[in-house]
């Protein structure tokens, strides 16, 4: 072999070398002197890492995860779990359940997925949540937020006066119901006549917009709401006549998550 070619093999080792080294993947190891030599005899060995992802920012608990809060960084293979979250496809549009710190390694098990599980984050133990519809004109105009509360007037229908069936009822979530009515089948009758005017075009159905509010309550008083809206079985508490806003002072602090 040629000094050139010595010299040329020579640099592309040292360079391939530098780039372990610069890497973190290049870990040398010294065995344990040998006895009465003084001599090292240990070998230089490889440390195989994988890409995982951690958290580049402080996540407060129940954060929707988007990727300029990740960050990819090497873990030992050898160490790696199931449970490790390797790419940020895995965490991106979830939700943290645990306060998560800058520089953590994500775990698959810190994370919850959709908005059932959102939304069941935010019960208390023991409580359920309720979709109910929510009438502007029973509900002081639709002005309702998450986390207002309110009270339920029903009417017993024995011409008593309304009383309160349901009180303090949180809110977890307001949306929108839109339903569209099928318009009804024509009538089928005789063939028109020759010349004769066609018929009158029938008006589009009517869409209508309907809101609901997801409220917390006890599994008991979930069952009773739901007997109420839907009179099935009676339950000799009448039909929902009035929701009520509760000022914030009277909110029940033992409510709260």
């Amino acid at each position: 072999m040629s000094v050139a070619a010595a010299q040329k093999r020579r640099k592309v080792l040292i360079a391939a070398v530098a780039a372990l080294v610069a890497s973190g993947a290049f870990v040398v190891g010294l065995n344990t002197l040998s006895k009465g030599s003084g001599a090292p005899t240990g070998i230089p060995s490889v440390v195989a890492m994988t890409n995982v992802v951690a958290v580049d920012a402080d996540l407060p608990v129940q954060t929707k995860i988007v990727a300029a809060n990740l960050r990819t960084v090497q873990f030992p293979t050898a160490q790696l779990t199931s449970d490790n979250v390797t790419t940020m496809a895995e965490a991106v549009g979830k939700v943290n359940v645990v306060p998560l710190s800058a520089g953590t390694i994500l775990l698959t098990s810190e994370l919850q997925s959709d908005f059932v599980n959102e939304l069941s984050l935010k019960l208390n133990p023991g409580d359920v949540a309720v979709a109910i519809p929510f009438d502007e004109s029973k509900g002081f105009g639709g002005f309702i937020q998450p986390e207002d509360r309110f009270d339920i007037l029903c009417d017993s229908g024995d011409n008593l006066p309304a009383y309160y069936c349901f009180t303090d009822v949180r809110v977890l979530e307001v949306g929108g119901l839109s339903q569209q009515p099928t318009p009804a089948a024509a009538t089928a009758g005789a063939p028109a006549l020759p010349g004769a005017p066609p018929p009158a075009a029938t008006a589009p159905p009517q869409v209508v917009n309907e809101s609901v509010v997801v409220v917390e309550m006890s599994r008991a008083d979930g069952a009773r709401l739901e007997g109420v809206l839907h009179q099935q079985p009676p339950t000799g508490e009448g039909t929902i006549v009035a929701y009520v806003l509760r000022a914030h002072a009277d909110f029940n602090p033992s409510a709260s998550p």
